[in-house]
């Protein structure tokens, strides 16, 4: 028996249309393409959710904050050199090394370095966190590194100033060592107190609260500065963002990027018509997939670096992933799970300080258990297809694209199919003429090149009784089709 999945799509999206500058646009039916999107365009942001936490010894936390050091310092060159015309971006280089920095600049980081370490208040975190390797969940590391990031922009900005590289005009607050330590001392104090729930869901909340106000003073409130355009934008962006991007950037270190295509099991529920419907305006794809003993497929035609770094397409038969409702949210460990980091980076950056001493967590670098990359990303690939309770009324299916690649432009992200793979589209309720009309033109065409003799649509009505959305097939005015 056929087994069929169900994919929604807006009509402008999937018929094109007119672009800004007027210019007619095919839509992703008539190139045959399925667009993945990035986890910040799913509609929910618990979208590949894990609960990470850091736990580890006095070595690693001192590591992680000479990282955190590392990419602020390269985002402040990176602003002090932005030409006219230049556009500014969030991005930080999450990679980046300190053996890679060139002979201009590996001097100044390293009196940063030294300056930093130097600082009380800083050895006094590193104690506090790494004691006992409590477990430091990611809404509490973000709240300690919020409010650290003072001294560490302050001895960013200060060395970049005593040194040829420049300054950009950030004044931070005078205090003396007993005032400073005397307002980190709560907080410090609060870590040492034991564990419970009620400490870490605190943060939890904090956190939360925290970035919205983070937002709504980035969005209305630009900090007194002589600078304008884009370099406002990012003196700003390191002012008030750095400890929120560099947290969500450390999860390209465990995993790599990923991208997903949401499919459905049915398509007979009224509410997501409303929903992923567009309010029944919408048209559904109904895909004749592949049927295995391992499971579901597509072919699509997916992205592969070549020898010159181009990308190249090709096919490949690509699963469907049930998603599961019930699952509960991994806990991961960071230090431990960097598996998509390089051995290199791992041993000389994280896991020792560069001489002879290691972490008291790198015993699994060198381990020879050959089923451990399988779990590390069994476990990661659970988190892609794990959604709370509340949405189990979509049923549904997702194609899961991961690749450390860069795919960050959307256009890289639309995978083509076989035209032989879609059995044929579902009109909604509401969806108009016109957006019919559009599409059997589109289809024609698409039967005509491929030599395609027999093509399905279908109109969607709602049937009392059984309360739900059914669809039949449609006999469309000269365009004869047989059911396949």
């Amino acid at each position: 028996m056929d087994k069929f999945l169900y994919r929604f799509r807006p009509a402008a999206r999937l018929l094109g249309g007119k672009d800004a500058q007027g210019i007619e646009q095919p839509g992703e039916l008539e190139n045959l393409e399925i667009y993945f999107a990035a986890p910040d365009q799913l509609n929910d942001p618990l979208e590949g959710y894990r609960e990470v936490f850091w736990s580890g010894d006095s070595l690693l936390w001192k590591n992680l904050f000479k990282h955190y050091l590392l990419l602020l310092a390269l985002k402040s060159w990176e602003v002090m050199m932005l030409g006219a015309g230049e556009k500014y971006s969030n991005a930080v280089q999450v990679r980046a090394r300190v053996t890679s920095l060139t002979p201009a600049y590996a001097p100044c980081f390293a009196t940063m370095l030294e300056t930093l370490f130097a600082d009380s208040v800083i050895q006094s975190y590193i104690a506090a966190l790494s004691k006992d390797k409590r477990r430091c969940y990611q809404p509490e590391l973000i709240h300690h590194l919020v409010w650290l990031h003072p001294i560490f922009l302050a001895v960013v900005f200060q060395v970049n100033k005593d040194t040829w590289i420049g300054s950009l005009p950030y004044e931070s607050s005078v205090e003396g060592t007993e005032e400073k330590n005397a307002r980190y001392s709560v907080e410090l104090s609060r870590i040492a107190q034991p564990d419970t729930d009620e400490k870490r869901f605190g943060y939890y909340r904090e956190t939360a609260l925290d970035k919205t106000m983070l937002d709504i003073m980035m969005g209305n409130v630009k900090h007194s500065t002589k600078l304008d355009g884009e370099k406002a934008i990012g003196l700003n962006s390191l002012i008030r963002e750095f400890p929120h991007v560099f947290v969500k950037a450390l999860d390209e270190l465990m995993y790599p990027r990923w991208y997903v295509a949401c499919f459905m099991e049915e398509c007979r529920n009224s509410s997501i018509w409303g929903t992923y419907g567009g309010n029944h305006k919408a048209i559904c794809l109904k895909f004749k997939v592949d049927d295995h003993q391992a499971g579901h497929s597509l072919k699509l035609k997916v992205p592969k670096e070549s020898l010159d770094d181009s990308l190249v397409y090709d096919f490949k038969n690509m699963p469907f992933q049930a998603v599961s409702y019930s699952r509960e949210f991994s806990h991961v460990d960071f230090f431990r799970t960097m598996g998509n980091t390089s051995p290199e980076a791992l041993l000389q950056d994280w896991h020792s300080d560069g001489e002879l001493s290691f972490s008291s967590s790198c015993e699994w670098l060198f381990s020879e258990d050959k089923q451990a990359t399988a779990r590390h990303f069994e476990k990661f690939n659970a988190t892609l297809t794990s959604k709370l309770s509340h949405w189990e009324s979509e049923k549904e299916f997702r194609i899961v694209l991961r690749s450390n690649m860069d795919l960050r432009e959307g256009a890289k992200r639309k995978l083509r199919y076989k035209f032989k793979s879609l059995d044929g589209l579902i009109f909604g309720i509401a969806t108009s003429i016109a957006d019919k009309i559009r599409a059997i033109e589109v289809i024609k065409a698409l039967c005509d090149k491929h030599k395609r003799k027999t093509f399905n649509f279908y109109q969607a009505y709602y049937d009392p009784a059984s309360k739900a959305i059914r669809y039949d097939l449609l006999e469309v005015p000269g365009f004869p089709r047989k059911p396949t």
